[in-house]
């Protein structure tokens, strides 16, 4: 019991509304969940490692319109109604079954849940908080990259975003191709200190050192993109050297899901590895030659 409940006029409108919706019902639209199957291969024990089991009668509410995105759930067994509103307002955005996942996008995006989850017959839920699916995801790149795969349908299939490998290329392509851009707009502190000191900075020798994890990348366009990211201070004066250099590629240190999923599917992809790849030999060898020109 979770001691949250529709009204019972609300309930009698959303079962009369599911009962008309079985004959039109498409069970070939069914997918069972990536997560799901990787949960039914764990032993019970291990599973209560990761999850919560909760069970639920019909009419009790999983989590409403406005809470806090701090778990996800799968259906191990019922049906799950996801609506808006109540009553005269009720919309009805669909039903989850056995084996699916709901309240994910929530969880991801660390935001409020949009719509409420509730159960239309007797239930069992397995309950994810927000910790356990992101140490799920990063240890385990097959269950992160099918993960992603039916994220990226979800929306798809509602006009929100492309695949996630598509959202990691074109992301990419972007910031290279507006380098500039990029750097004016997210250092905006760094350039208004170049053109406050602008003619001190002409009279004094000057390096900028940049690292950057796309110079780890094979590919040599890319690697040149970074390059141009100091351009608009190279328009205003010009450093004696420059220097660029590879960085640590460390997940754990990434705060945000979304784009700790998009480096484990470059990573997966043989975009870059995850590592040190600092070179040290040639940031020394920089540095002694810089010595003799500021």
């Amino acid at each position: 019991m979770t001691g949250r409940s529709l009204t019972p006029q609300t309930m009698d409108q959303l079962l009369t509304a599911h009962a008309s919706s079985l004959h039109t019902l498409d069970v070939s639209t069914i997918t069972v969940s990536p997560l799901f199957e990787f949960f039914a291969s764990l032993s019970p024990d291990v599973r209560a490692q990761w999850s919560t089991e909760i069970q639920y009668e019909p009419g009790e509410i999983v989590f409403g319109e406005g809470d806090d995105g701090d778990f996800l759930a799968l259906i191990w067994s019922g049906q799950i109604a996801i609506i808006k509103g109540q009553s005269e307002t009720l919309t009805i955005l669909g039903y989850r079954g056995s084996g699916e996942v709901i309240g994910e996008m929530a969880v991801i995006e660390k935001q409020s849940r949009s719509a409420t989850a509730v159960a239309l017959e007797p239930s069992i839920l397995l309950h994810i908080d927000r910790s356990s699916f992101e140490q799920l995801l990063v240890a385990n790149a097959s269950l992160a990259m099918s993960m992603m795969a039916m994220l990226s349908a979800r929306l798809r299939s509602s006009d929100h975003a492309r695949s996630m490998q598509t959202q990691v290329e074109q992301k990419m392509k972007h910031d290279l191709a507006t380098a500039g851009e990029v750097q004016q707009r997210f250092l905006p502190e760094a350039m208004q200190f170049v053109r406050d000191h602008r003619m001190e900075l002409s009279r004094t020798p000057f390096a900028t050192f940049t690292v950057c994890m796309t110079m780890a990348m094979k590919n040599a366009q890319y690697r040149k993109g970074v390059t141009d990211w100091l351009e608009p201070v190279r328009v205003l004066v010009r450093p004696v050297s420059e220097g660029f250099f590879a960085g640590e590629l460390n997940l754990s240190k990434v705060p945000s899901l979304r784009k700790r999923l998009m480096f484990r599917v470059s990573i997966l992809t043989g975009v870059w590895s995850e590592g040190d790849h600092r070179d040290w030999e040639a940031i020394h060898a920089w540095a002694t030659d810089l010595a003799g020109k500021i």
